[in-house]
Formats: C-alpha cells, structure tokens, sequence
C-alpha cells in the first residue's frame, strides 16, 4: 500500500511537471514568433530605405565610394536573410498545425522576396 501511493505521487509530479513544460512551450513559441516579427519587420524597413537610395531620384549622384559600401552591406543582408529564411522554415515546420505555422511560412516566403529585392538593387 505504501508503495503504491509512492508511484501515485510520482505519477502525481510528473504529469504536474509535464503540464508545465507543455506551457512554457507554448510561451516560447509565442516568444519565438513575435521575435521573427520584429526580426522581418526590421529587415523590411533597412531594404526600404536602400531601394529609396538605389532606385530614387538621388540614386545617380551616389558616389563610388557610398556605391561600394552599399553593394557591400547588400551582401552581408542576403547572407542574414538566407540565415532568416531557412530560420523561419524550419520553425514552420516544428510548428506545423499548430498557431503560428502558418504565419511563419509566410514570413519566410517574405524573405525570399527580400532576398530577390537585394539581388535587383546589386544588379542596377
């Protein structure tokens, strides 16, 4: 008898932990998205303003050097937003059917458009 209301209380513990772990999981995916978020939301402004000084009315008065800087800082964001892009994959697909899946693979389709857009600024 005393044995068995060991195992009760371990069985007790261990589903109270479980159902613990089961919430912080859901609040760091919550965490996780909304870091994503910020993460897109932040690489959509920096690309905004570079397609402004690529391709406005200014864009031909840059000088060699800012030209240079700029082709510079384009590659080093296509290496992050291919680093964001697989990031975003692979999280949609831990995720999958669950809230947030579908957001995520948006958000990485996103970045392969980011990533086209970087590659239409190096070319002009």
């Amino acid at each position: 008898e005393g044995l068995l209301e060991s195992r009760t209380e371990t069985a007790k513990a261990r589903l109270a932990a479980w159902e613990q772990l089961a919430e912080r999981q859901g609040k760091a995916q919550g965490l996780c998205l909304q870091s994503e978020k910020e993460r897109a939301r932040a690489c959509e402004e920096l690309l905004a303003g570079w397609h402004a000084a690529v391709w406005g009315p200014d864009a031909q008065e840059l000088s060699q050097d800012t030209l240079a800087t700029l082709r510079a800082l384009h590659g080093r964001s296509s290496n992050s937003l291919q680093q964001a892009w697989k990031d975003t994959v692979q999280l949609a697909a831990e995720c999958l059917g669950e809230d947030g899946s579908e957001e995520l693979s948006r958000a990485a389709e996103r970045y392969k458009a980011m990533l086209k857009e970087i590659k239409s600024n190096l070319e002009r």
